[in-house]
């Protein structure tokens, strides 16, 4: 739930609101609409939306239902206008609970020594405990031992301290070692990918 509060928070800027003939709902993970301020599943329904996936009965089942699309974003809303929250699929599941990547990429970024805006965070299945681990690359411009021994430190105390999550895996890199789309955005999942034998997982 996203209450506004007077002491230190996350500053929000919404995206805006519904265009003519859309509709926006925030659902739960069973369908069922929420009120205002509370975080879920971001559903569409318009007199534009496409017929479905070609050649994907299944996709097309899962995302268009009743006339409604599931934007697979999670966000709220209030008095109308929409707040973007994390994409589902970026969202990072420990222990059964369920962490946005860019609560934690912040606090990451606050620390002196870090690039800030280049740092990603991402889950990392850990199978002995059957659930995922922290992971974060974290771009940077010092390069002794000692002086990215002590940002490393830096960041795991930081992200304890706001979030209480501790990281399992920390990866620091020069400035370019973060994958970023055309667009300059983050790419989780493209980075997940560069450093998987790092971490000692799959692609």
């Amino acid at each position: 739930i996203a209450r506004p509060t007077s002491s230190a928070g996350v500053s929000c800027v919404s995206i805006g609101r519904a265009i003519p003939n859309c509709k926006l709902e925030i659902r739960d993970a069973a369908g069922r609409p929420l009120p205002e301020r509370h975080v879920g599943k971001v559903w569409l329904h318009s007199n534009a939306l496409f017929s479905g996936y070609h050649a994907n009965a299944e996709l097309t089942s899962r995302v268009l239902v009743d006339g409604w699309l599931d934007t697979e974003d999670r966000g709220y809303l209030v008095g109308g206008y929409l707040f973007f929250v994390a994409r589902d699929k970026d969202l990072i599941i420990m222990g059964g609970e369920k962490y946005m990547p860019d609560d934690i990429e912040g606090a990451i970024n606050r620390v002196p020594g870090v690039r800030e805006g280049c740092a990603v965070v991402f889950g990392v299945m850990n199978e002995e405990r059957g659930t995922e681990d922290l992971a974060a690359v974290v771009e940077t411009r010092e390069t002794t031992e000692a002086a990215l021994a002590d940002l490393e430190r830096r960041i795991r105390a930081e992200v304890t301290a706001v979030t209480g999550l501790g990281l399992a895996h920390v990866i620091l890199t020069p400035p370019g070692g973060v994958e970023k789309s055309t667009s300059g955005k983050l790419a989780r999942g493209p980075t997940r990918r560069r450093y998987a034998d790092e971490l000692g997982i799959r692609a």
